[in-house]
Parts: C-alpha cells; sequence; structure tokens
C-alpha cells in the first residue's frame, strides 16, 4: 500500500506523457515527455526507510528538489514553511527552506543555480541526510545515494546544465 502512496506522490510531480524508467544504484529515474509543451520532465528519487523519499528533478528546464515524507501521518499543510538541513557526507551542513506543495512534498525553496550545486554535491556523494520537521519533532532521514552521478547526469541532460 505505501508503495501505491509513493508512486502515486512522485505522479505529483510529472505531466502527462510518455514516460521511461531507468535504475542507477538506489536511484529510480523517470524521463517524461509533456504532450503539451514537448519538454522533457525527469525526475530522480531515491528512498530512505522505506517511507521518504529524496527527490531531484528537470521541470521546464528547471532544476528542483524535493523531500516527499510519509512517515509523519499528519502531513504538511499546504503553503506550510519549514527548514530542512542537509548534509552531503562530510561536507558543511546546508539549511534549506522548503514549501509544501501537499500534504506530503516539501520543495526546497532554491534558485536553479542553487539547486543545480546541491544536485551536483549529491551526485558525488556517497550518503546524504536530511533533517525533516514533523508534528513528533525534528527526523533525520539517511539517503544511500549509490548511482548518484548518473542519475543527476540524467536530471542535468533535461535542464541543459553540465555536471
Amino acid at each position: 500500500m505505501r508503495l501505491i502512496v509513493i508512486v502515486a506522490t512522485l505522479g505529483y510531480w510529472l505531466t502527462q506523457g510518455l514516460a521511461a524508467e531507468k535504475t542507477f544504484g538506489e536511484w529510480r529515474v523517470t524521463s517524461d515527455l509533456d504532450r503539451f509543451s514537448g519538454r522533457t520532465t525527469v525526475v530522480a528519487s531515491v528512498l530512505a526507510d522505506k517511507t521518504t523519499l529524496l527527490v531531484l528533478r528537470c521541470f521546464d528546464q528547471a532544476p528542483s528538489i524535493g523531500i516527499i515524507d510519509h512517515a509523519d501521518p499528519a502531513g504538511f499543510s499546504v503553503g506550510q514553511l519549514a527548514t530542512l538541513n542537509l548534509r552531503a557526507d562530510g561536507s558543511p551542513p546546508l539549511e534549506v527552506r522548503a514549501k509544501a506543495l501537499s500534504n506530503l512534498l516539501l520543495e526546497f525553496q532554491l534558485s536553479d543555480g542553487e539547486a543545480a550545486r546541491v544536485m551536483k554535491t549529491i551526485a558525488n556523494s556517497n550518503e546524504v541526510t536530511v533533517r525533516v520537521p514533523s508534528a513528533a519533532g525534528s527526523i533525520e532521514r539517511l539517503f544511500k545515494v549509490t548511482g548518484a552521478h548518473d542519475a543527476v547526469a540524467l536530471v542535468f541532460d533535461a535542464c541543459n546544465l553540465t555536471l
């Protein structure tokens, strides 16, 4: 049941079109052609603790990052702002503002350049830890990101960025 919810939530970030899927290490990457704009949306996701997804995407040729968290039954309020902490391997921790787009999805509030820099850091890492706020307090999620370089490369290609 939880897997169905995760897949349905990922669909929230994809447009209607023709989808293709690839796997790189721990990453699942989908590529979807929007039938209206002709643009490709690429979504790379990795799962932690069977409840939380770290999602990197290229939508309308812009990079973005989000967290889909099924751990907190209360979820988030749409429009809710939160502060997340992200750390890739031994890099300095990064404090990130995020906005709830649904009760499960927090999108990082980063410029295109900032999102690209964070994705590059993730691409060269073995693990990423994200501290997510919840009603019960902050929860840390550890993502094993084996295969991140290849997954991020596909996102960057769709956004016409260089890794």
